[in-house]
Formats: C-alpha cells, structure tokens, sequence
C-alpha cells in the first residue's frame, strides 16, 4: 500500500536523523503537500511491541502547536493541521484540547500500522485559508461531543420522558424518577474503548452499557464518592443494585467538576465484560476483569442515565474508539523543508501557442521533452513537465497535458493595386467565412474592396477569420489605389497582374508594357524562406512559371526589375 512505502521513506530518513547525533536536521519532503500548505512535520507511530496490525486505528498524539503558531507558520486556531500517509490521501483526526500549546491532544485516526513496526504520518501546515477539518464523528467509532444546539437523534435514541438540553456543548440530563436514560444508535459487539466527561448534580447519573433492542442495560452511577453498578431492564420505577462497590473509581457529586472516565468493554460469551474501567482525571483505575451476567445480548450500546430531577447529569462528551492490548506510540518527529511549489495550472486547450512559467527564483529548471528555462513555448499538443531545483537542493515539480489547436489560415488573395477608375472587386480568402475590415471595404462579409470609395494612397486591408475551434488569426495586405494616366517607369511595378490565385501551379505574369531587362523571381513560404529562386531575360508582357512541385500553401511572390520590385501572396492549391 502506499502508506507502507511513505512510511518506509520517511521512517528511515527519521532514523537516520535520530541516531547520527541526535540531532533534527531539515530534509526535503519525501512526496508534494497539496498546494498551498508550506510545511510538514514527521509523526511517528511506533507499533513496533504490537504484533497486530491495526487498521483505522485511532492514536492519541501529542504536539506542539505553541511552537508554529508563535512562529507564524500555523494558524492560530489550528484549522490547517492536516495529516496525510502519502501527501494525497485524507486522515481524520480530532483535536481533543490545547491549542496553541506544547501539549495539544489530538487523536488521529491512522489508515493503516503495521505489526512490528514504526510506520509514519505527515502533519503539514500552513495555509491561512484553510478551513477548520478536525473532526470526532469521523476519527472515532462513535462520537458527540454536543456542539449542536439539540439533541442528535440521528446518534441517540431517547427512552423515557427525560428532561435533556444542551447548553455550550454541554449535555443536561435528568430522568423523571423512572431511571430514563439515552442510548446510542450505533452497537458494538467487539472489544471498544468508552471514554466519557461528564459532572454529576448529586448521585444516581452515569453511563449506561446496555443490549441492542432491549432496555436491560447496567447504569455506572455515582453511589457517594465512588462509582456503583446497578441493572435494570425498563423505565418503570426503580433498579438494582449489581455491586455496590464496583467500580472502586472516584465519582464527581459536583456539577462543576467533570471527570474523564475511561471503559474497556467487550460481548463475551454474549455477556457484556468490562475489562477495566477508569476515572482518568483522579488516575484511578479497576482493572478487576468484570462479566455483567444478568442479562445476555449480541451487541451493546452505550448512553448516559439519570434517575430524577433531583440528580441532573452534565455530560461533556462520549467518544467510542477502537481497543488494542498494545496501544500505538505517536510522537512528534523532523520538521522537514517544504518542496519548492510549482504549478504549471491547469490541463488546457489553447490556440496556436501557450507559454508556460515555472516561476522565478529557482536555481535550475529541466522541462520535458525539453528545455531548461524558466519559461518554455509549447506549439504542439503533449503532455509537459518541469522540475525546480532550489538552493537547498529540494526539487519541485509539476506536469500539465495541453491540446493545441493551430491557427486558422487568415491569408489574403488580392491584387496589389487598382485604378482609381477600377470597379469594386470582391478579395480573397484562404480560409472562408471571416470579416473584412480597412479603407475601402464596402462588404464586411464577402470582402468587397471599391477603389474609388478607398480613394488615392495606399491602403490596408485586414482578414479576420475564427474556426471550429474558436482559435481566431488575422492577415493583411496592402493595396494601392493609384492614377493610370500618364505611366511611367515609378509606377510600372503596380501595373502587372499575377493570375490564376489560387493555382494548381502554373502561374502567368501580365505586364503592362513589354520588359527587356532580367525579372528575378523569388517565391517565399509563410516563415520568410526562399523556396524558389530564378533570373529570366525575356522581351515580354506575359511570363509564364511552373511552380507545380512545390508543396501546396500560401507564399509570397517577389518580382523584381531593375526598374521596380512587386510582392503578390498566391496560394498554390
């Protein structure tokens, strides 16, 4: 499982931090914390006397808050303590009391502690914005520690016509003189651990143990200063008394002197047995073996009793936890360096390119497939990671899959100029379906261009066009209105046409006037690099190339005389 080789990891690197001087030095973080907790601490589990695994084990650790919080690193109500076996899983747990202290309790409850073993957890910490998860109803068994403003009888069942409220998360109880008494909806029938705090307002309150369905229960009460045992099997009248002087435990006749009681109890032989039973607070115990033999059942339940009005019970909280002969150690180990954090975001679908930031202040980066800066310009679909590297020496990492669609094909076919006196022309698109935009469009949509609407000068025109993947492009040209009066050798390059565009390949030149000088001709793919490159000298107005095994796309035609030079964009299909 993964919390073994977590565990393992960690657990060495512990050791090797124990016994090589006895000192704590800072290590890196053997796996990521969730984004954005900035620290971790090692919490060990030693399990190693046990030879029980132990599944959803709930462990008693006790830490120091004070530390972290005077520090700044932990929120000062705790709500960012987390607790994780592998950096993702989640590990419930409940803070008993202390805050802010060098003896908080918390109980957790541990996935997985392996027989013979020192298993380890992580507790990391600090993140201002988290929200309070310290939870009992999921750390323990069973749990109510009352912070609900009514009874929750989703979790008790009340027998009886008893009087009951709950007042800052205190419990008050007391039966109408016939012994009424809640009990739990949920029933054990292996051996638990019962932990309760309650205060008792006289005697004859308690807690109850008692058989699923029925209501023959044993009642813990206050009999004087110590505790007694009574049986009873209704909520008629009074009970009975099963020993007076079990168990030999000091109880609280004081409302305001709550004392935490501690229970081992099992169905054995179908007889509720009471290993041992405690008053932790006074640090007695009654480790007497009990078997209470009246009545026989499956399972029990537990619950807490009063008799009348006239002894009011104050119960704190009930807590059920599992039981092991051999309890589990937790202890607060290394503080370990935070990994450095890196987040790439989330996986994505972008248009053309993306740039992707790792974040300054690192000391080396490596990306994949490659690269090692900070940024890197991703132009094709794939999966991208990068590692940091900071001046500790812990790394960092974090991966991101992107889709890239490509851009959509906005290049223009359009001549480069028009008569003053020439009639509207519809220009071309590669890519159809866009809008058209500059001096001299009359028709957005279909990319009509009116010379005289342009008027004189030179003019630039613009393309627009959006795809099926809402990946967008622009193109534009530049086209020339001019006067065809009166030609001379200034404006003969403007004076020439360059058909069919689009072309299967052959490609006729028209000039206006005859050339008797050398035409080079130069042909240039969409990244500006010569694919084509040749000198004609020819005494002619048309010129005639073959470009048919040249691949298929958009390029830009230079034609160039030692009297002018001409760029046209065709488009060999």
């Amino acid at each position: 499982m993964k919390t073994k080789s977590l565990s393992s990891c960690i657990a060495l690197s512990f050791f090797l931090l124990v016994f090589m001087g006895n000192v704590f030095s800072q290590t890196c973080m053997p796996c990521k914390m969730p984004f954005p907790w900035q620290y971790a601490d090692a919490i060990i589990i030693d399990n190693s006397a046990n030879p029980v695994t132990l599944t959803d084990y709930q462990v008693l650790l006790t830490y120091n808050t004070q530390a972290p919080i005077g520090a700044g690193k932990m929120n000062a109500n705790g709500d960012d303590i987390r607790f994780t076996s592998n950096c993702s899983d989640t590990v419930y747990y409940w803070i008993e009391s202390g805050i802010n202290t060098p003896t908080t309790q918390i109980w957790v409850r541990v996935p997985l502690i392996n027989a013979n073993s020192i298993d380890t957890l992580l507790l990391y910490y600090g993140n201002p914005n988290a929200t309070a998860f310290s939870n009992g109803d999921s750390t323990f068994m069973f749990f109510d520690d009352f912070s609900l403003p009514n009874l929750n009888l989703s979790k008790w069942q009340v027998q009886g016509n008893p009087t009951y409220s709950i007042n800052s998360g205190i419990l008050t109880f007391s039966g109408n003189s016939n012994w009424e008494y809640i009990r739990s909806t949920k029933v054990f029938n292996q051996k638990v651990v019962v932990e309760e705090n309650h205060a008792n307002g006289g005697v004859s309150t308690g807690l109850v143990l008692g058989y699923i369905g029925t209501h023959q229960r044993y009642s813990f009460r206050a009999n004087g200063l110590n505790l007694s045992t009574t049986y009873d099997n209704d909520i008629i009248g009074g009970n009975a008394f099963f020993s007076t002087g079990y168990p030999a435990v000091p109880a609280s006749n004081n409302q305001n002197l709550f004392y935490k009681y501690k229970v081992v109890s099992s169905i054995n032989s179908n007889t509720i047995t009471v290993d041992s039973y405690c008053n932790v607070t006074t640090s007695n115990c009654d480790n007497a073996v009990t078997a209470l033999s009246t009545y026989t059942g499956s399972s029990f339940y537990v619950g807490f009793t009063s008799y009348n009005p006239s002894y009011t019970g104050y119960l704190d909280w009930i807590r059920v936890r599992k039981f092991s002969a051999i309890e589990p150690a937790a202890t607060q180990g290394s503080t370990f360096l935070a990994l450095p954090v890196v987040n790439l975001g989330n996986d994505t679908t972008v248009c053309g390119e993306l740039l992707l930031d790792a974040g300054p202040g690192f000391t080396t980066y490596t990306w994949s497939p490659s690269g090692n800066n900070q940024v890197l310009i991703v132009n094709a679909t794939g999966t991208y990671s990068v590692v940091v590297t900071e001046n500790t020496g812990c790394k960092g990492t974090d991966t991101i899959n992107i889709i890239v669609n490509p851009l959509p094909n906005a290049g223009i076919i359009a001549p480069s100029s028009y008569c003053t006196t020439s009639p509207s022309d519809t220009l071309g698109a590669i890519t159809p379906g866009g809008t058209w935009s500059g001096t001299g469009i009359i028709d957005n949509i279909n990319g009509v261009f009116d010379p005289a609407t342009a008027g004189l000068g030179t003019h630039t025109i613009y393309y627009s066009v959006t795809d099926i993947n809402n990946c967008s492009n622009t193109d534009s040209v530049e086209i020339d209105v001019i006067i065809c009066t009166g030609i001379t050798e200034n404006n003969m390059g403007r004076l020439l046409s360059v058909y069919p565009n689009p072309s299967n390949g052959i490609i006729n030149i028209s000039f206006t006037e005859n050339i008797n000088n050398t035409i080079l001709i130069q042909l240039f793919d969409v990244t500006g690099k010569e694919v084509y490159n040749k000198s004609v000298l020819k005494n002619t107005k048309i010129l005639e190339l073959d470009f048919s095994q040249i691949q298929k796309g958009l390029y830009s035609l230079r034609i160039t005389t030692a009297e002018f030079s001409k760029t046209e964009k065709i488009n060999l299909k």
